[in-house]
């Protein structure tokens, strides 16, 4: 979900419905670009607020090749960006889209406020490497053993294995 005025993190963020911004050409395909708006208090007050952008590649599944974080507030005088991610995507079956690579950088302020590459991070999909792949019921059972606490999130009921 993108933005259910609910966020994991600061207690008391809270989250804009998503809006889209604009469409926008990406690698030669038209994509819609979506915000989405956070606003985080601070400890000693005041808000820091992150937007979020995604480009949503309509022409491959709905899937997501680029994102990027921008923060402002606090530290952040100006909106500044603190991280981007670019995927390249791949047809693992007719119409059925995933990640191939992603590329992940990750920025910090210095001393001087200036943002600087804190980290990379590239995740490359094994070749062999295959989404929805057919599964048989037989695969999905479970035998818990004897005494094994279990909370059954579809009928909302706690159990410990007989």
């Amino acid at each position: 979900k993108l933005g259910n005025g609910e966020s994991k993190g600061r207690l008391g963020t809270t989250c804009d419905p998503p809006h889209v911004l604009r469409q926008a050409d990406l690698e030669g395909r038209e994509c819609i670009v979506i915000g989405l708006t956070m606003h985080s208090p601070l400890r000693g007050g005041g808000t820091i607020v992150f937007e979020k952008v995604y480009w949503v590649d309509t022409q491959r599944g709905f899937t997501v090749p680029r994102f990027q974080v921008f923060a402002q507030g606090g530290k952040y005088k100006d909106k500044t960006l603190i991280a981007e991610e670019n995927v390249s995507m791949r047809e693992y079956s007719p119409g059925v889209w995933y990640a191939e690579k992603a590329s992940r950088t990750d920025f910090r302020l210095d001393e001087a406020g200036k943002p600087q590459v804190a980290s990379n991070r590239i995740v490359t999909y094994d070749a062999g490497f295959r989404v929805n792949v057919p599964v048989a019921d037989g695969d999905l059972r479970l035998k818990l053993p004897p005494g094994t606490k279990v909370h059954d999130e579809l009928q909302d009921a706690d159990y410990v294995v007989p």
